[in-house]
């Protein structure tokens, strides 16, 4: 594939970066491209909520949306905050964190997600 692995290097991973066939690699990483791209592009995505097939995917079954609409929310109509993040998965918690050790206060931090809670993968 482009690669010569023949010797061992201090990692033990056996690539060198002067023995890689730059070449060879992108020519099979443009490949493997071509294979996935559809003539279609964007247009063969569709919404979940517009879809009759899809659209249960959008619901989150592990909370109860009538008590969690029913609390205060995290962000009210005209609030300002310094940082919104969208998406409260593992990198959205830990660019969070982040911003806390750089001296942004957590209050003036939102995370928001279509999820009832935090996790992103790993809570679906």
């Amino acid at each position: 594939m482009g690669v010569n692995s023949d010797t061992p290097t201090a990692n033990g991973s056996g690539l060198h970066p002067d023995k890689i066939d730059v070449q060879a690699l992108s020519s099979k990483y443009l490949e493997e491209k071509e294979r996935r791209e559809r003539v279609d592009g964007v247009a063969q995505n569709q919404e979940l909520e517009e879809s009759e097939y899809f659209s249960s995917l959008a619901d989150d079954p592990f909370v109860d949306h009538d008590a969690l609409n029913a609390q205060q929310q995290a962000l009210e109509d005209g609030q300002q905050v310094q940082v919104i993040i969208l998406g409260a998965g593992f990198g959205g918690i830990l660019f969070a964190a982040r911003l806390v050790e750089a001296g942004v206060k957590p209050e003036d931090i939102r995370l928001v997600d279509v999820a009832g809670g935090f996790g992103g993968t790993w809570y679906w």
